[in-house]
């Protein structure tokens, strides 16, 4: 056995169906949040707006890209789901204090 050899799960369809479910779901949260959160920002800064949002699509395309491929390759899927639930749920919060900061 390697050094490096993974231990057996008892349910190897519900682990990678649960990766599956955290790659699209969480990520769509996670990247529709970035990309909230870096419009607002950028609108913020002088950028206009529709310049911003199209610059933060962009990169939360890429985003997605790499959350998909993490989330297969990730080491745990608690690890995978907490940092997205925590990420979404910061980027978020600073959307919500930036665009109502803006606004007032």
């Amino acid at each position: 056995m390697t050094r490096n050899a993974r231990i057996a799960t008892p349910f190897p369809r519900l682990t990678l169906g649960l990766r599956i479910v955290c790659a699209t779901l969480g990520g769509w949260a996670f990247c529709w949040s970035l990309a909230a959160c870096g419009t607002a920002a950028l609108a913020g800064m002088g950028v206009s707006f529709h310049d911003a949002e199209a610059a933060m699509q962009m990169l939360a395309l890429l985003a997605m890209l790499g959350i998909l491929l993490w989330s297969i390759a990730g080491r745990s899927v608690l690890q995978i789901l907490g940092t997205l639930v925590v990420g979404t749920a910061v980027l978020n919060g600073a959307a919500w204090w930036l665009q109502s900061a803006i606004l007032t």
